[in-house]
């Protein structure tokens, strides 16, 4: 991350990335549980986050997990479907098509060397913005992974409860 930041900014957003860092295979580590680790609010980390770099704090933990990701692949020693899992994607076609989204080139390119070529000079965060504009489900102090489940649960016990 290239950000011109104070000194206690820069040393906020180093203790983010060891956070991120330690627990970046986790699937599940998102917003809340960085929120709880850093010892701010919800809010107050969203709000930090937000004006210091510009972006949300799924974005930036999206972020974080895809450069540690392009790390690893430029290493080679791995596979992408173990380079996805070991940064806390719970699938390979997910990662690609995320990682694809962000450096407009695949994880096999750059695996094969001949796609970070064609991601130096890119816009990377326009997939970004693409994100904002996706249909998701969203159940207002839910995590979005748990909102269509929360949903059906519910619309389920309405229904039990209306039949009889």
């Amino acid at each position: 991350m290239d950000y011109t930041l104070r000194t206690c900014d820069q040393v906020f957003l180093n203790k983010i990335n060891a956070i991120i860092r330690e627990n970046i295979d986790n699937e599940m580590f998102g917003v809340k549980d960085l929120a709880f680790q850093t010892g701010l609010s919800h809010y107050q980390l969203c709000k930090r986050i937000n004006s210091l770099t510009g972006k949300t704090t799924v974005q930036f933990i999206r972020i974080q997990r895809l450069e540690n990701a392009m790390t690893m692949l430029k290493d080679g020693n791995l596979t992408v479907a173990e380079i996805a899992f070991k940064n806390g994607f719970g699938s390979a076609a997910y990662f690609t098509y995320v990682f694809s989204g962000y450096y407009k080139t695949s994880p096999v390119s750059i695996k094969r060397g001949d796609g970070y070529r064609a991601i130096q000079g890119k816009n990377k965060s326009s997939y970004f913005s693409l994100l904002k504009n996706k249909l998701t489900f969203k159940v207002p102090g839910m995590d979005t992974r748990w909102g269509l489940f929360t949903f059906l649960v519910l619309l389920i016990a309405c229904y039990l409860v209306l039949k009889n």
